[in-house]
């Protein structure tokens, strides 16, 4: 979580996507990481952003 902060605070690109299509709040989402969700909420992720697969964050969540 703090490191998650730091690049936060450095404008990291909070929908940067990896090659499976996850964003950062697809990997908070599938680890259960309800404060990292939330910061990057707060800092206008994308939560409709949908993977490979065509899940958003909130079919992983639910997963």
């Amino acid at each position: 979580t703090k490191c998650m902060h730091w690049l936060l605070w450095q404008a990291a690109d909070v929908d940067a996507t990896t090659p499976k299509g996850w964003t950062p709040i697809h990997i908070a989402s599938i680890r259960g990481h309800d404060a990292c969700v939330q910061s990057l909420l707060n800092n206008n992720a994308n939560i409709n952003t949908r993977d490979r697969r065509n899940q958003t964050c909130l079919h992983m969540a639910c997963a």
